[in-house]
């Protein structure tokens, strides 16, 4: 369960976070479904919600390759 105090990361630090420039992030987020929400005009993460999100398309990967 996800603790409803976890800090909200930026655009910029999921792009950390995933090793990718902020443009990726920007240009892939709606096309890929990245867990994400809008405050005020800008994006906010869940680190949780993301790494849910690249074990899921990890796996999704593997058993497509596998």
């Amino acid at each position: 369960m996800r603790s409803s105090t976890e800090p909200l990361a930026t655009t910029a630090e999921v792009a950390d976070y995933l090793n990718k420039p902020t443009s990726w992030v920007h240009d892939n987020a709606a096309r890929l479904d990245l867990p994400r929400f809008k405050v005020g005009n800008q994006y906010r993460y869940r680190l949780s919600e993301i790494a849910e999100w690249v074990e899921t398309r990890r796996k999704t990967l593997a058993s497509a390759h596998g």
